[in-house]
């Protein structure tokens, strides 16, 4: 998988492919955009780097966080088309229970 620093992820930015945080937990899904939250709790978290396969899509690294071509888009209520909370907590890892 390729390496990407935490430093080098802006807003808006989304992958063909889903990004990790670890080998078995998912920050975002293939295709869903990450958002400023996502990358805050990285860094509070102390995550230096994330890793895919997945190549960017659309211009959100070329033009400072616009939403790329194809991600999902997030509704006011906070939720993506899908109907998944934006920024959830990975499956299975217990934390989704600590939101409110």
């Amino acid at each position: 998988m390729k390496k990407i620093k935490v430093s080098e992820l802006r807003p808006g930015m989304a992958f063909d492919q889903p990004v990790f945080i670890d080998p078995n937990n998912i920050l975002v899904q293939s295709r869903q955009e990450i958002l400023e939250k996502d990358i805050e709790r990285l860094k509070k978290w102390g995550i230096l780097e994330v890793e895919t396969n997945g190549k960017p899509l659309g211009q959100a690294a070329a033009d400072g966080g616009a939403p790329a071509s194809g991600a999902a888009p997030s509704s006011p209520s906070g939720q993506s088309a899908a109907g998944a909370p934006s920024g959830a907590a990975p499956a299975g890892t217990g934390a989704a229970a600590l939101q409110t």
